[in-house]
C-alpha cells in the first residue's frame, strides 16, 4: 500500500508541475495585415524570454513559462502597436 500510495503522490505532483509549466493566452482582433506585422508581432512576443506568439488572421496565440510571462508578452504585443 505504501508503495502505491508513493507512486500516486509522485504522479499527482508531475501532473501539477506539468500543470504549472505552461501558459496561453489567445487574442483576438490583432491587427495583423501582411507578413511585415505577422513578423512584428512575433518580435514583440520574443522580448519576453521563453514567450512565442503564433499569428493566424487577426488571432494572435501566447504561449509563455507562466501567466505572469504570458501577460508580459501581451503588454509588449500592445505596446508595439498590435492589438484588438
Amino acid at each position: 500500500k505504501l508503495k502505491i500510495a508513493t507512486t500516486l503522490s509522485v504522479i499527482t505532483l508531475a501532473l501539477g508541475l506539468s500543470a504549472q509549466a505552461e501558459s496561453t493566452v489567445t487574442l483576438t482582433g490583432v491587427h495583423n495585415c501582411c507578413k511585415k506585422c505577422e513578423k512584428g508581432i512575433t518580435e514583440a512576443v520574443a522580448k519576453v524570454s521563453g514567450a512565442t506568439a503564433t499569428a493566424d488572421k487577426d488571432k494572435v496565440t501566447i504561449t509563455a513559462k507562466s501567466d505572469a510571462d504570458a501577460k508580459k508578452a501581451a503588454a509588449s504585443l500592445v505596446d508595439a502597436g498590435y492589438f484588438g
